[in-house]
C-alpha cells in the first residue's frame, strides 16, 4: 500500500508553482496493461468492476539523446513502501526523482494502490491537494537511464471509480533538486520539468453488455378473463451463462432495480383499470438483501440493495401477485430499469408478458381458468366449446349447464343458426345420457330415431360374446345367417327362428312353425310328451303291397307285416312302457275292419287289423300315433279296487328322468316299403 508523505516533510515544501514549468521533457512515459512487457492497452484505466484488478504498468523511458541519472538518495536500501511504511524516509516532492501528478476527477483511491514486487528498488508515497494528488517516486539506490532505455513499475488495485468514460491529464514531474541530473557531466536539473500525457478511463473491454439477465419462474402467460387474481414470478441476476470473465457486479445505496408497467387503454397495456392496479402487488423474496419503495396507485417499484456485490447466479427474485386484467389478448410488457450496477451504463430489460384465454402451466392447459381440480388434468375449459366452421349448419357446441343438477350437452346449429337443444347429446349428472332428449330418465334414453350397433352388445354384461348378451356373456340373442334368429342360453342354441317363421326349439332346421325336438308340456298341470309319431299305413294297388308314412324326430323307425300282423319300430328308445300311448285307427270310413295295439314292447309294437264280424285277421289301412310321455313330480292315487305296486293299495307313479334334448336333430319324411 502507498503510504500518505508526512505532515512535517508536507508543510516544510513549497507548492509547486506551473507557471514555471520547463518546456524540456528528457522523460517521456506511458500506462498500459498487457503481458511479458509488450503493451497491449496504452493510456487507459479501467474502472473499478468488484473483480480482480489487472496490472496497470507505468513505462518512464528516456527521450533524450544523453544520460539521465537518478542519484543516490543515501535511503537504505530496503522493502518498497507501502500504507504502514515510509515515515521520515518517505519519498515526498523535494526528496524523490520523479513525480506523478493525477486529477481528482478520475476517483483514484491512492491508499489502495500497490506497487508489484517485481518493479524494483523503489520508494513510493502520495499526497494530496485540492484538485490533484502526486505520487513520489525515489530509487533507494541510483540507477541511470541511458538514451532510449525505460524503467517499468507495475500498478495492482490502480483502477478509477467513479463509473464516468472520460479523460483525464496525468503529468511526470522531476523530483527534488540536486537528485537528477543529465550527461556526462552529472549537470545538475535545477529545474521541474514536464511531460503531459492524457490517459482514458473506459469499462473493461470485456465488459461490452452488462451480465444481467431476466428469468420468469414458471409461464409467463396471464389470464385475461377480468376476474382471474394471476401470479407471475421474475428473476432478474447476474447471469452465470454469460461466459464473462469479470463475473462481480458491484452494487452501491445508488444502485438500483425499477419494475414498471403500463395501465390503461393499450393493446400492450397490463392492465385497464385503476382498481386493477390498486390490487396489484410486487414483493421481493429475500428482503435482507434488498429494500423496496412503491408510491400508491404508482405502476413503478423501486428495490435498492442491502448487498454490495451480485455474484455469477446471484440476482433479485420478485413475486408480482393480484394481477387481475380484461385487456386484449397479446402481449405486454414488463420493464425492469437497472441504475448504477457496476460498472456499466444504465439500462432496461423488458420481459414480454402474454396475455389470454389460453394458459399452458407445467403440462396443464387452462382455457378460461389457471386452477386445476387435480394433478392429471391436462385441459379445462371455463366455459363452452365450439368445433366447425363461422357458417350455417357446420358448428357443433360442448355446452355445460348449471341448472337441473347440471349436465353436458352436445348439439348442432340450426338453420336460423342458434343451438338446437333438443336434438343434441345430454349427459346428465348421475351418469343418465339422452339422445333427442335434453332429460334423460334412464342411464340411455334415446328419443325418436333410430339406433344402430355393429357388433356385439352386452346388458348386465360388459364382454358379450354374442350379438345381443343379456345378463352373462352366453345368454340372449344371436343372428344366425341370413334372416335367422336364436336364443342362447348357457351358451347353448335353445330355439331357433328361421327365415320363413317356423320355429325350432332343441333343432337347426324347423320344419314346421312349431318344430320342437324334445319333450312338450302345454299348460302347468298337464302331461310332459317326450316323443310324438304319427303314421299312415295304406295300400298301393299299382304295386299291389302295402306301405306306409312316418315322419320320426331320430333315429330309424320301420315297419314289418309279419303274420298278417304289424310291427311297427318306434325308432327310439323306450325306458318305461308304460308311458307309451298308441292309438290306431282304420283311414276308411266305410270298412268292416278294426285296428288295435295287440302288444307294447320297448322298441316296437304290434298293430293288428281284423274282420269285426268274423275277428280274422285282415290287413287293412290305418292311421297311428304313438305318444311318449313323462313325469316331473309324483302323484298320488286313491285306492278304489286298484292293484297299484304298494300293498296298502295306493298307486304310487315313480317319477320318470326327463331325458336330455339332442344338441342337433334332422328331421325326415320318409316312406318306407314293407317286407311283406
Amino acid at each position: 500500500m502507498l503510504t500518505r508523505v508526512p505532515e512535517e516533510i508536507r508543510l516544510a515544501e513549497k507548492a509547486i508553482d506551473f507557471d514555471e514549468f520547463f518546456s524540456q521533457e528528457p522523460l517521456k512515459f506511458q500506462f498500459y496493461y498487457g503481458e511479458n512487457n509488450q503493451a497491449e492497452i496504452v493510456n487507459t484505466i479501467y474502472l473499478e468492476d468488484g473483480n480482480n484488478p489487472l496490472t496497470l504498468y507505468l513505462e518512464v523511458f528516456n527521450d533524450s539523446e544523453q544520460d539521465v541519472i537518478f542519484k543516490n538518495s543515501n535511503s537504505p536500501a530496503g522493502k518498497l513502501a507501502t500504507v504502514q511504511a515510509g515515515g521520515s524516509q518517505a519519498a515526498s516532492e523535494k526528496k524523490c526523482h520523479f513525480q506523478l501528478r493525477w486529477e481528482k476527477d478520475l476517483g483514484l483511491k491512492p491508499s489502495e494502490i500497490e506497487i508489484d514486487d517485481k518493479s524494483g528498488q523503489w520508494q513510493v508515497n502520495y499526497d494530496e491537494e485540492f484538485r490533484f494528488f502526486s505520487m513520489y517516486f525515489l530509487h533507494q539506490s541510483g540507477l541511470t537511464l541511458k538514451p532510449n532505455e525505460k524503467i517499468q513499475i507495475g500498478f495492482s488495485k490502480l483502477t478509477a471509480n467513479n463509473r464516468t468514460v472520460k479523460s483525464s491529464n496525468v503529468e511526470l514531474l522531476y523530483g527534488g533538486i540536486g537528485l537528477i541530473s543529465t550527461g556526462t557531466a552529472n549537470e545538475l536539473i535545477e529545474e521541474q520539468v514536464s511531460s503531459k500525457n492524457a490517459v482514458s478511463v473506459i469499462n473493461h473491454l470485456r465488459k461490452t453488455e452488462i451480465p444481467l439477465q431476466f428469468r420468469v419462474l414458471g409461464s409467463n402467460a396471464i389470464l385475461n378473463d377480468g376476474t382471474t387474481q394471476n401470479t407471475l414470478k421474475l428473476k432478474v441476476l447476474n447471469s452465470p451463462l454469460s461466459n464473462n470473465t469479470r463475473p462481480i457486479l458491484l452494487l452501491n445505496q445508488s444502485s438500483k432495480f425499477i419494475v414498471s408497467f403500463e395501465q390503461g387503454d393499450y393493446p400492450d397495456a397490463l392492465v385497464t383499470q385503476i382498481s386493477q392496479l390498486s390490487s396489484v402487488q410486487i414483493a421481493v423474496e429475500d428482503t435482507n438483501s434488498w429494500a423496496s419503495d412503491h408510491t400508491a396507485h404508482s405502476t413503478q417499484w423501486s428495490f435498492t440493495p442491502k448487498i454490495n456485490q451480485l455474484t455469477a447466479g446471484q440476482g433479485i427474485e420478485l413475486t408480482i401477485s393480484n394481477l387481475v386484467t380484461d385487456s386484449a389478448s397479446g402481449l405486454a410488457c414488463i420493464y425492469i430499469d437497472y441504475q448504477n450496477i457496476g460498472s456499466y451504463p444504465d439500462g432496461r430489460l423488458v420481459i414480454p408478458i402474454e396475455k389470454t384465454p389460453l394458459l399452458y402451466s407445467g403440462g396443464q392447459v387452462g382455457i378460461g381458468t389457471k386452477t386445476f381440480d387435480r394433478e392429471t388434468t391436462k385441459l379445462k375449459v371455463n366455459g363452452d366449446i365450439v368445433l366447425g366452421k363461422d357458417e350455417i349448419n357446420k358448428k357443433f357446441i360442448f355446452h355445460c349447464r348449471t341448472d337441473s343438477e347440471g349436465f353436458l350437452q352436445i348439439t348442432h346449429d340450426k338453420n336460423d343458426n342458434n343451438w338446437d337443444w333438443q336434438q343434441g347429446i345430454t349427459l346428465k349428472r348421475g351418469g343418465n345420457v339422452g339422445i333427442g332428449t335434453t332429460n334423460p330418465a334412464a342411464k340411455l334414453h334415446v328419443n325418436g330415431g333410430n339406433a344402430v350397433i355393429s357388433g356385439k352388445v352386452g346388458i348386465g354384461t360388459t364382454t358379450p360374446k354374442i350379438h345381443l348378451a343379456i345378463g352373462d356373456d352366453h345368454t340372449g340373442l344371436q343372428q344366425q345367417g341370413d334372416g335367422e334368429l336364436a336364443i342362447y342360453t348357457d351358451n347353448r342354441e335353445r330355439v331357433r327362428v328361421a327365415k320363413n317363421g317356423n320355429v325350432g326349439i332343441g333343432t337347426l332346421s324347423p320344419r314346421t312353425n312349431l318344430d320342437v325336438n324334445g319333450s312338450v308340456r302345454f299348460g302347468e298341470n298337464c302331461t310332459m310328451v317326450q316323443k310324438m309319431i304319427c303314421g299312415q299305413v295304406f295300400y298301393e294297388t299299382f304295386k299291389n303291397q302295402f306301405r306306409y308314412r312316418i315322419s320320426i324326430k331320430q333315429g330309424q323307425g320301420y315297419l314289418r307285416l309279419i303274420d298278417n300282423k304289424f310291427h311297427l319300430y318306434y325308432g327310439f328308445p323306450v325306458q318305461y312302457r308304460a308311458n307309451l300311448v298308441i292309438l290306431v285307427t282304420p283311414t276308411h270310413r266305410l270298412t268292416n275292419k278294426i285296428a288295435c295295439v295287440e302288444q307294447i314292447n320297448k322298441d316296437h309294437c304290434v298293430i293288428v287289423t281284423k274282420n269285426s264280424q268274423t275277428h280274422k285277421l285282415e290287413p287293412t289301412a290305418f292311421s297311428f300315433m304313438i305318444i311318449y310321455y313323462d313325469f316331473y313330480t309324483d302323484v298320488h292315487v286313491d285306492a278304489q279296487n286298484f292293484n297299484g305296486f304298494l300293498p296298502n293299495g295306493i298307486g304310487y307313479v315313480q317319477p320318470r328322468t326327463h331325458p336330455s334334448l339332442p344338441v342337433a336333430d334332422f328331421p325326415l319324411d320318409r316312406l318306407i316299403e314293407s317286407e311283406y
